[in-house]
């Protein structure tokens, strides 16, 4: 996975990462996290072998940067 073009390191510092799982079939959306960038390669690479072994290879699984923001409430 650490060479994958969803998983590469970002730019601009971002130190918290979340886990982003979809599904096509069902237009299901989840995300998990936040995680350092290690622990959140690890854990999309333990989703994907869940889905693999499920038969479900169309679900995709990407690690993305989280960018905080102040709640504007």
């Amino acid at each position: 996975m650490p060479g994958s073009r969803r998983t590469r390191r970002p730019h601009g510092g971002t130190t918290r990462f979340v886990v982003v799982v979809a599904d096509p079939v069902t237009d299901e959306v989840d995300s998990h996290g936040p995680y350092s960038y290690e622990v959140a390669l690890r854990e999309a690479a333990r989703r994907r072998e869940e889905f693999d072994a499920e038969e479900l290879e169309d679900v995709i699984v990407c690690v993305v940067p989280l960018h905080p923001v102040d709640d504007p409430a």
